[in-house]
């Protein structure tokens, strides 16, 4: 009889889910099309677009909301270790020293720097945490991975909403920095490979990147992506990093806690999340099985990791509300402004230097 009873949850569960995925497909299909018929326009940012238009125009109803939460939670997860099938050591490592320093002293650089000036700011551990990640690493899909090991369960709520502002202004200086930058090494002798590497290491999301290369030049926008996927690599250590800091954290909070009920209540972050595992995972399996870019098995995996990625963007974008963004998340949107600037100082003067 509880069996039935389970059976009777887990299905009335899944249904709850139908609406949201349905929406989600949609929107999904759309900025498919849209990059398709416009492939300077990268699925992901504008699935997330169109999650913030849904959003905001009132159009998601009440019943797609649990379907929503699913794809920018779990969705995303599956498509971000579908990602590191597109990464092989042996590409990157060909990029050059110079190049390597440089994706290093960016996301470090910015990373640790945006937490500082976070910290001056008086802002909230996730604020600062998320806008860090977006801007340093991946956008979208390195905050969505470090959301996972700074929820300490009790403040899930803060820690959503924080993911919420730090992926509006991902999307918004990430979109500025694609059409800035070219517009500079247009205006200056930049070489190619060098302006590149300061695309690749400045600009946020791997479609952004694209897009910025390719208004350069073919050979910019080789050596763009690959420098992006270099700092697409350094999601693992730094989302591992983060997570060691927060179990300390938690293990501090544990011993000074007088009641015994308390060290109950604390939960630990996971140290190594289990999609950010797999994601490592197919980094070494790609970097062994040494597959081009045109051998249709990493064609064929980068497209599903596209269209679960873009499902996912569509679900996080749906979660931002402009009003709440404007009325709670002012100095996320001006940290995420310094962060960006951050970003391609470092990298340019590193690309200025080293390259």
């Amino acid at each position: 009889m509880l069996a039935v009873c389970e059976y009777d949850n887990e299905t009335v569960m899944t249904r709850a889910l139908i609406p949201g995925l349905i929406l989600a497909g949609i929107g999904t299909a759309l900025a498919y099309l849209i990059n398709m018929a416009v492939p300077a326009l990268s699925a992901l940012l504008v699935a997330i677009i169109l999650g913030i238009a849904a959003r905001n125009l009132r159009l998601i109803p009440a019943s797609a909301e649990a379907g929503l939460t699913f794809v920018s939670k779990k969705v995303l997860r599956l498509g971000v270790v579908l990602l590191g099938f597109q990464l092989s050591l042996s590409v990157i490592a060909d990029l050059g020293l110079g190049a390597l320093v440089t994706i290093v002293a960016t996301v470090v650089g910015t990373f640790a720097g945006t937490i500082a000036i976070g910290r001056a700011l008086s802002m909230s551990m996730p604020d600062r945490y998320l806008v860090a990640t977006g801007t340093s690493i991946c956008g979208a899909s390195a905050i969505a991975a470090m959301a996972a090991v700074i929820d300490d369960g009790k403040n899930s709520d803060d820690v959503e909403e924080s993911a919420a502002t730090a992926l509006a202004g991902v999307t918004i200086f990430g979109t500025v920095a694609m059409l800035v930058l070219p517009a500079i090494i247009s205006a200056t002798s930049f070489a190619h490979t060098a302006a590149g590497v300061w695309i690749g290491s400045a600009v946020h999301e791997v479609g952004q990147v694209v897009a910025a290369g390719g208004l350069v030049s073919p050979d910019a926008l080789q050596t763009a992506v690959a420098t992006k996927l270099g700092r697409v690599l350094t999601l693992a250590p730094m989302v591992i990093a983060v997570g060691l800091l927060m179990r300390r954290r938690a293990a501090r909070k544990t011993v000074g806690a007088n009641a015994p009920s308390a060290s109950v209540s604390i939960k630990k972050p996971p140290l190594v999340p289990l999609f950010v595992a797999g994601f490592i995972a197919m980094v070494a399996l790609r970097t062994i099985l040494g597959l081009p870019d045109a051998h249709p098995l990493p064609s064929t995996v980068k497209t599903i990791a596209t269209l679960l990625l873009s499902a996912a963007m569509f679900g996080m974008g749906a979660g931002v509300d402009i009003s709440s963004v404007l009325r709670r998340g002012r100095s996320s949107i001006v940290l995420s402004l310094i962060a960006g600037v951050l970003a391609a100082l470092i990298s340019l003067g590193c690309v200025l230097v080293l390259i």
